[in-house]
This record gives structure tokens, sequence and C-alpha cells, in this order.
């Protein structure tokens, strides 16, 4: 068995890296495939063992008054400016004419008299075509609200187990030079991240706004919902007829009958797995709670919607919402009255127990004690020295320590603000939903139908190799052979276990013998054979 490295074998989104350019003519001759792969170089700032450094400058002298007043703004303009990026292996990347603002709201808010607040960069605002490793923008927070600096982090790692949801990664920031902390670095939701994730990357965007989005039915009109949420993408199109009609359909079918109706246009699992997701990490700033904090994407070549979770820096319990984070009910939700979709999904026999299957996995996997107590072991060693360099962190080096294990609390006059430790929350939450499993076990027992199975979609090839194209539905182990016609194995390539959603895998030219071949890719659900004539 040979590693992905040493066979020239790159899977990015996960491990993306520079393509050799040395000229070498390679044809690949496939049958039954014609779908283009794009290569992703954006995992190359995404690195889980890397803490990376961007420094951003202006070019008035005024700027830190401009940044806050065009925050201000109804459109929240960007401000140009320059950045220069560095990683810990001494690259630096240094760009001119970019767009910078601050973004956000309650992070933005108590950030008011500190200089650390949250920031959004747009690399093509002043070039369209300019891109920082194949991105167009990124988002940093200034984990204002949590003393760990952990919640972000490690919720969108559990959330990327089970649906589509932003890469992050930590980051120093510094302004003219000055630097200003620790933020968590996190991928933007657009359609770099939908290619990622979906066959389709053309499909319409859409957001919860920040006054909450509760999927209500407001009639046929668009101008009902346009100030619950924000079209993203195709805005001059500005076709909303699909988005209304599923919502429709979420409001109107009855319980019964809705798995059955709302599959059609719903990636109902994909749904499930959300409100799993939420509700095991009392995570109530989203759809669940507060109603914001979600995108909804409609793939048109499957025809379906999906759900896509942001804004994670108040998960573990952090945003209580007026509920009991550790005690909350997975089924008689609180609020179902006012979220048609999670009453749907719990008064559906069939997607009650598909939902209480994943909540059941979750607790037993990802979002287990023993998994976020890894996690937190992995990333303390190598953001301490920098949470204790950070000159403007919200609370003390002792609360980053302590709000690890344990519950904090803060007394501001009359007011007390706790907030539940990482490895505090998870331990009791985690014992008071496998309680509340027994209750509904009857439910919790059935299987689990696949929505989409594996599937290979395309292979690709070009002047430097071969790029493979999959969706894996479910987390999934990868194997690429290659066999002479003959049927003899000449070279076998095991990826590893690669999480769901769309994959790119690139093999190098120079990994590759000439002749006639049968290139095979296998995954857990899926054996496809592809006759591969391969020529230098």
């Amino acid at each position: 068995m040979v590693s992905a490295q040493s066979a020239g074998l790159t899977d990015y989104p996960n491990r993306g890296v520079y393509m050799n350019t040395e000229k070498t003519l390679l044809f690949v001759i496939m049958l039954g495939f014609n779908a283009v792969a794009q290569v992703d170089s954006s995992s190359m700032v995404f690195s889980e063992d890397q803490v990376y450094t961007y420094k951003f400058s202006f070019y008035t002298p005024d700027w830190a008054d401009s940044l806050e007043y065009y925050k201000s703004l109804p459109d929240e303009p960007y401000m140009p400016g320059k950045m220069v990026f560095y990683n810990q292996k001494g690259d630096t990347i240094r760009l001119d004419s970019i767009g910078i603002r601050y973004k956000g709201n309650s992070s933005y808010q108590l950030a008011a008299n500190s200089p650390k607040k949250p920031l959004k960069v747009r690399f093509d605002k002043y070039s369209k075509k300019r891109r920082f490793f194949g991105m167009e923008r990124l988002n940093f927070s200034n984990v204002a609200m949590d003393p760990s600096f952990m919640r972000e982090k490690i919720s969108y790692d559990i959330a990327r187990t089970y649906m589509p949801a932003p890469r992050t990664a930590y980051a120093n920031i510094y302004l003219e030079e000055i630097l200003i902390g620790l933020y968590v670095q996190i991928e933007q939701v657009d359609k770099i991240f939908l290619g990622r994730y979906f066959e389709d990357d053309d499909g319409n965007l859409y957001k919860a706004a920040d006054n909450g989005g509760a999927l209500v039915y407001r009639g046929l009109d668009q101008s009902g919902y346009e100030a619950e949420y924000t079209l993203e993408t195709n805005e001059k199109k500005n076709d909303w007829s699909a988005f209304i009609n599923l919502i429709h359909i979420i409001n109107n079918t009855p319980s019964a009958e809705f798995a059955a109706t709302a599959g059609t246009c719903l990636d109902l699992h994909n749904c499930a797995r959300h409100l799993a997701f939420t509700m095991v990490l009392s995570h109530f700033d989203s759809y669940t709670g507060s109603g914001r904090n979600f995108y909804f994407y409609h793939d048109r070549l499957s025809g379906k919607f999906s759900i896509i979770p942001w804004d994670l820096n108040l998960s573990f319990g952090g945003h209580t919402n007026n509920w009991d984070v550790i005690s909350c009910d997975i089924v008689n939700i609180s609020n179902l009255e006012d979220r048609p979709l999670n009453k749907k999904i719990v008064e559906n026999d069939y997607l009650k127990s598909v939902y209480l299957q994943y909540v059941e996995e979750m607790i037993n996997g990802p979002a287990s004690y023993d998994s976020v107590s890894a996690a937190a072991a992995r990333i303390k060693p190598l953001i301490e020295a920098h949470v204790k360099a950070d000159p403007n962190k919200f609370y003390s080096d002792s609360a980053f320590e302590a709000n690890i294990e344990n519950d904090l609390q803060f007394r501001n006059g009359p007011l007390v603000t706790r907030i539940p430790g990482l490895k505090s929350f998870t331990e009791a939450r985690t014992a008071v939903i496998r309680n509340q499993l027994k209750q509904y076990s009857q439910n919790a027992s059935r299987p689990i139908k696949p929505e989409l199975r594996n599937k290979i979609s395309s292979i690709r090839s070009t002047e430097k190799g071969i790029t493979i194209s999959y969706y894996l539905s479910n987390a999934s182990p990868v194997w690429i052979n290659l066999y002479s016609m003959q049927g003899k194995q000449i070279k076998s390539l095991y990826v590893g276990k690669c999480l769901s959603g769309k994959h790119n895998i690139f093999i190098s030219r120079n990994s590759l013998p000439t002749g006639l071949f049968t290139l095979t890719v296998k995954t857990d659900q899926e054996n496809r054979s592809i006759p591969a004539l391969i020529l230098r």
C-alpha cells in the first residue's frame, strides 16, 4: 500500500497541492464520462496544523473610522486595501486592491470598544478575476463569545461529517502592522463552496436574514419573503418560484404525507441531520432557535433543496435563547409551532426515526464526549501560545484554560452570564439525550434509507494527469486501482476515508505507467471500471 502523497495522488478539497506544470502529453480515453472536474486549491489555507497570518493595510490614514462608517451603511460596502499572507512554512502571498469590511451582528456589537471586530475580505472586489487559492471571499470570526476559542472550529468539523458546511482554520490578524488577535477563519458559502458539494454549482442560494427566516408560507408573492431571506446567487434572474413552492409544501403538506411529498424537492436526510446537529450541540442561534444562520441551496440537477449551517460561534449551548441547553427535549421541541420544517420532521413517523438515528449516531461519534475531548486536546497546543499573545481577547488566559473543561460564570452588574464548558456541556447533554432516546427507542431502531448512493460522476484527463470526481452520501473509504488488460493489478492507491460531499481526486501523470489499462474506482457502495489508454 502506498500513501496518497508518494503515489502522486491528491484529494482536493481536503489536501490541495500546486500542480506540476511540466509539459508532457497524456491522453486518457474514457467511456461514458464527459463532465469536467475543477481543481480546488483552497485547502492550502485550511490546514489542521497551522495558524496562518494575514496583514491588512489600507490606502487612507483614517481607515479605522472609515471601516466603522462603512459598517453603518445599509449595503455595508468594502474598503480598498492590501493583504500579505504568511503560512508557517514561510510562503508569502501579496495582494493589492482587495475589499475589506467589518461583519457580524452580536459579535460586532460586543467588540464596540475593541479593535478586534469580525472581518470579511473580498479578493475579487476590484478585480473580477482575482482569487486567493481559488476563493473570492473569506471570513474571520473574532471569537467574541467563546473563552475556549474552539466552539466554532469543532462545531464546523462535526457538521461537515453530515452535511455541506464551511471549512475553518486559525489565523492571526494584523491591521497596519498591529496585531489585533487570533481569529477563526471561515470559508464563504458561495459558488466555489457549492461546487465542492453539489453536482450543480449554479443554482439559487438563499440566506436567512438577520431578523430570522422561519420558513413560514406567506403566499405566492416573493415580496413577502424578501425581508426574511436574501438571494445570494443569480440575483439578476431573481427567480424565487422554486423556493416559494418549497415553503408552501413545508407548511401545507399533512405530516403523514410529508416524507413522500417533500422528498421530491427537499433533501430530507440533510434536514434531519441539520436538526440533529442543532439539538445535540444546543446550537440555538440557528433555524431551530433564532431563525438565523442558515442557507438553503437549490441543486437544479437533483431538483432538491439542502440546508447549510452558518455562524456556529454560539454552539455547545453558547446561545440559550431562553432554552435549557442541557435538558431541552429532542422531540418535544419548545418552538415547533414556529418552525414548520422541524415540526414536520418530528411528526412524520419515518423522518422522526431517521432524525433520532442521526442524533444517536452523533452522540456516539463526532459529538461524543471522547471525540470532543480529543478535538480539544489536538487544538489546544496549536493555538495556546497565540491565545496568550492575543492583545484584544475578550477573556483571560485562565478563562481559556477553564472553559475547555468547565462552565464559566461572569457578572456584569445585576446580569449573570453562564458559558458552558466544552467538555462539561458535552458530557451533560449527551447523558440527557441518551435517556430521551430510550424513551423514543421504538422509532430510533428503524433503519435509515440512504437518500443518495455514493456515485462516481466523472473522469477527466489533462496534460498533468487524471481528475476523478465522485459524490459520497456518507463517509466512505475510496480505492483507485490500475489493472492490465490481462487482469493483473499494476498499482493500488488507497485515498483514505473521505467525508460526505463532492470530492475531486487528482492522479499525477508522473505516477502513471504507459499503456492500455483498466482504471477502477471503488467506494463502499460502488465499484466502477473505466478502460483507459495512457500515452506519453
